[in-house]
């Protein structure tokens, strides 16, 4: 039996980064805001959510840089990339007794400020339009939700994939079992939306060489593969999914909000990837942070932890893309 996991009503907190006080929202923030606000009028707050948590820190823990500072404003697509990285859960503490969650997030705010989580654009390409001048029709949101179901599956078969050959795989392992998989979710949501008749795309150029990417991380870690290759693939997947998953819980769930409104998801029964997660799932957002935090005390030595922080630039920079599809003007 599943039911809704982390919703679209929950109260959004304050803006709070890792060892900085709160302060006021910027107006990137207060423009994303506003397609949450709508829809507490609707669901009100989620049960699922732990206020608790959510008060100590910022639910939107990825961010995508500026959706412009303006309504009316352009945006590159070189802009849609991770502006903000906020734990949680961001107690005060060194550095050095910071778990895994928070290393993994404070290396990646250290990449933005750095410029190397920039996603590359054609010179003579157009600028996109401003996030809330996306049009969310039914044939880019399926492009879409294709997309992340083609990535999202060769995740999840590559790690299943490792794990059938190799059981040392004690980190993947932990992943599998959160029940944070979102394949299924997303299947139900393409299924639920072409059910008339409609046809589901095929995956974009991206997404089909990005899923390609992760399918092949399962054959150069598996059988006959050396200890090396091994503990490469295993880490460039530990990366892959860390960026997929906090994308998805963060700044997804705003793209979600906005879609369900602008399609009507709700009564089509098509809000399975943001939603539904089995009874175990209490809070996605916490399970993952657990979940991350677990996944850093499995690794063997810092070294590999380390590995695993140098393969995310990669894995943000693919996963960012994955939002192009709808930035498409009205």
């Amino acid at each position: 039996k599943c039911h809704a996991g982390k919703g679209f009503g929950a109260k959004v907190p304050d803006i709070e980064t890792i060892g900085q006080k709160k302060g006021a929202p910027s107006q990137s923030e207060l423009i994303a805001d506003k397609t949450i606000k709508k829809m507490t009028k609707q669901k009100g707050q989620h049960p699922r959510i732990d206020q608790s948590v959510a008060s100590q820190g910022r639910l939107d823990v990825v961010q995508v840089e500026s959706w412009g500072k303006s309504i009316d404003s352009d945006v590159e697509l070189g802009n849609l990339k991770v502006k903000r990285y906020a734990s949680a859960l961001a107690p005060a503490q060194d550095e050095s007794g910071r778990p895994f969650y928070e290393h993994c997030v404070l290396h990646l705010q250290m990449l933005e400020t750095q410029g190397h989580l920039e996603v590359s654009r054609p010179k003579d390409a157009p600028p996109l339009p401003p996030f809330e001048k996306w049009s969310f029709g039914l044939p880019l949101y399926l492009q879409y939700l294709a997309d992340q179901f083609a990535v999202h599956s060769a995740l999840e078969n590559s790690i299943s994939s490792l794990l059938g050959a190799n059981s040392a795989h004690k980190s993947l392992r932990h992943f599998n079992q959160l029940g944070l998989q979102r394949a299924d979710a997303l299947a139900k949501d393409i299924s639920a939306l072409t059910n008339d008749g409609t046809v589901a795309p095929p995956p974009t150029t991206h997404a089909a060489s990005y899923a390609g990417y992760l399918h092949s991380l399962s054959g150069r870690g598996g059988e006959g593969s050396s200890e090396v290759e091994k503990r490469e693939a295993m880490c460039s997947l530990v990366a892959h999914f860390f960026c997929l998953h906090i994308s998805h819980l963060t700044t997804i769930m705003r793209v979600g909000a906005k879609a369900t409104e602008a399609l009507g998801l709700f009564p089509k029964q098509a809000v399975n990837y943001y939603q539904v997660y089995p009874e175990s799932v209490e809070d996605p957002l916490k399970t993952f942070i657990a979940g991350v935090n677990e996944v850093g005390n499995l690794l063997e030595s810092q070294d590999i932890r380390e590995e695993v922080k140098e393969q995310l630039a990669n894995a943000m920079q693919k996963s960012s893309l994955l939002l192009a599809t709808l930035a498409v003007e009205k």
